[in-house]
């Protein structure tokens, strides 16, 4: 990609973030190189170097929204973009199948207690593809108690999340894949059921950073082979990795271009017409706070993949405002071929 071209992408970045709170990272899926970054809030870092700036600096240190926070290396529950994950774990385990179906009355009974969709009505009847398209957690936490959290965390663990992924940044965090045995060393408490079916869509004890996110939807992207994501110029060519069996991305890619566009995906407000767009949204809730909003994809361009990760902090729903600024990340793509 052009330096010219890139700055462009740069800026553009920035001002569809504008002074929301968040991260955007846009990546080449082939090979890891990220192409435009961005945390926000910002600051100019050369008030550090200017001894007349100390009263700049110490209004950055002391901002609520933390601007010295590098919100794209910092981890967040993803909320339903984990819901990727969970799929392919269902179908490595030969618990469900493209044409497996599920029945969503829009609540689930565990125990004494009723979790709700977040669709109150329900989806009814759903496949895989359709559960992935709106997002259905009914259909997700079915197979999370299917398949048990120790396998869960498993794929979680071979989709590289808990781990680093090395990109050139200061104060990246590897983020929680939790399990009992992690529940009971850092918690002191043992594992439920319901832990289970919140790990399965993205919630409880998980947390993600978004460049975490990027690397797993590369995953997709690659059909199984693992990418690192890197912003300098690399002295060797780096060699991708096979990790995960491609036989399970075909159908889960299905579902992820239903996301984008069908008129019931959650991440329709991205469809840009003739655009390969595969995505997935996420609405990550935290006690007693707006939503953390995720839109988690890439796009297909001739004979290119570009990953994108947009993370809202407090952002809402990851159909809306997340999702729009996916939309015209493509759209530069799209007219900048």
């Amino acid at each position: 990609m052009k330096l010219i071209a890139r700055e462009k992408l740069q800026q553009l970045v920035y001002e569809l973030i504008g002074g929301l709170k968040g991260g955007i990272a846009v990546m080449d899926a082939r090979t890891g190189e990220i192409l435009s970054l961005c945390s926000s809030p910002s600051f100019d870092p050369n008030i550090f170097i200017d001894k007349n700036m100390n009263g700049a600096v110490k209004k950055v240190m002391q901002d609520i929204d933390s601007p010295l926070l590098n919100r794209v290396v910092n981890a967040y529950p993803p909320g339903s973009i984990f819901k990727v994950v969970t799929a392919y774990a269902g179908l490595a385990e030969k618990n469900i199948n493209p044409e497996s179906a599920i029945f969503c009355p829009g609540k689930f009974k565990i125990g004494d207690s009723v979790r709700f969709c977040w669709l109150k009505r329900g989806h009814k009847e759903v496949f895989l593809k359709t559960a992935l398209a709106g997002s259905c957690n009914v259909y997700f936490w079915e197979i999370g108690l299917k398949i048990g959290e120790k396998i869960l965390s498993k794929y979680a663990k071979e989709f590289s999340l808990g781990k680093l992924t090395g990109i050139e940044l200061p104060g990246e965090s590897a983020g929680v894949v939790p399990d009992s045995k992690w529940k009971s060393l850092q918690l002191h408490q043992r594992w439920y059921g319901g832990d289970t079916i919140n790990f399965s869509i993205g919630q409880g004890y998980l947390l993600v950073s978004p460049i975490q996110a990027l690397r797993m939807i590369a995953f997709v992207a690659n059909e199984g082979y693992e990418v690192s994501p890197h912003i300098l110029k690399k002295q060797a060519a780096i060699k991708n990795k096979k990790v995960l069996n491609p036989d399970f991305f075909d159908i889960i890619k299905q579902g992820m271009y239903e996301v984008v566009n069908s008129p019931f995906g959650t991440g329709y407000n991205a469809f840009i017409e003739n655009a390969r767009i595969f995505a997935k949204t996420g609405t990550a809730q935290v006690f007693g706070q707006i939503p953390h909003a995720w839109f988690a994809g890439f796009v297909e361009i001739k004979d290119r993949k570009i990953c994108f990760i947009v993370f809202l902090e407090n952002g809402g729903h990851g159909g809306e405002s997340a999702a729009l600024i996916a939309k015209q990340i493509v759209a530069y793509f799209n007219n900048n071929n």
